[in-house]
């Protein structure tokens, strides 16, 4: 045929055939030399020295190489379950304290002492637990407003201190 001298026909063999028994050359590894010592089929790759560097081209783990059954599947993400708890602690010490005239001042308590924690071990949730430190602050000063108020209005209350009762009119 006009143009085709030297091609193969088509379906034919590209490449010459390996002889039976023969393991495939490996992609990217130079072939070796004639008389060269060759590895036993299926016995594992030689190890190179420590610090030696593979040449460029050379396979990183040959295929059915052991493999690591715990490799990680990247990087987790850092926990804030502290920040969390001590944003909502505060909110609810808040309200608490609101409702309860003081008595909610336990939640504001845990969330300040959480939110320290929180901000020792997970810095990165600066937003969670600085909000829940201010908050649970702020609802420990209010109890301390509304404890006070309390003490200040029921001193005040007529024959309050001197344990007699006369209703609110003074005998002289």
């Amino acid at each position: 045929m006009y143009g085709q001298q030297g091609q193969q026909p088509y379906g034919g063999p590209s490449q010459p055939q390996q002889q039976y028994g023969v393991p495939p050359q490996q992609y990217g590894v130079p072939p070796q030399q004639y008389g060269a010592t060759q590895q036993p089929y299926g016995a594992p790759p030689q190890q190179q020295p420590y610090g030696a560097q593979q040449q460029y081209g050379a396979p990183q783990q040959p295929y059915g190489a052991a493999y690591s059954p715990y490799a990680s599947a990247g990087a987790t993400k850092p926990s804030s379950v502290l920040s969390v708890l001590s944003l909502v602690a505060s909110i609810v010490g808040f309200l608490g304290v609101i409702v309860t005239f003081g008595a909610g001042v336990v939640f504001s308590i845990a969330a300040v002492v959480l939110g320290h924690i929180a901000g020792r071990r997970e810095r990165q949730a600066r937003k969670l637990w600085l909000p829940g430190l201010i908050v649970g602050y702020a609802g420990i000063a209010l109890a301390v407003i509304i404890w006070i108020g309390l003490i200040v209005f029921f001193a005040s209350m007529p024959g309050g201190s001197s344990g007699t009762f006369d209703g609110g009119y003074g005998q002289s």
